[in-house]
């Protein structure tokens, strides 16, 4: 919401954060304008689809989601590994660390 409203926009700690608020709004009113502000997604492997992402290092830009993937270090896949182990969790004592995706990894 604070993007797309720039509402709090003075108080974003660097001027990427408010060029990317200012882009965002700028994409939604075309979008309510009846411009498509990106290119239209569409579903294949999984990896080779483009899609939007507001990147601090390039603010606004459509990239393939391998690519995406690894410039954030992240994967739907270990999305998806870190939900079914917190769907395995309901009714218990929860101890995010503990669970099998981020076994290992140093705590910080």
């Amino acid at each position: 919401m604070y993007f797309l409203f720039k509402t709090l926009q003075f108080r974003y700690p660097t001027q990427r954060l408010k060029n990317i608020s200012t882009r965002h709004a700028q994409l939604w009113n075309s979008f309510t304008n009846g411009n498509a502000p990106w290119s239209e997604y569409k579903y294949t492997d999984g990896k080779q689809e483009v899609i939007m992402v507001a990147d601090e290092r390039e603010e606004w830009v459509e990239r393939k989601v391998a690519d995406h993937e690894r410039l954030a270090e992240w994967s739907w896949e270990r999305c998806e590994a870190l939900w079914k182990s917190w769907e395995s969790q309901k009714g218990k004592d929860f101890k995010p660390m503990g669970i099998e995706p981020f076994k290992g990894m140093p705590k910080t």
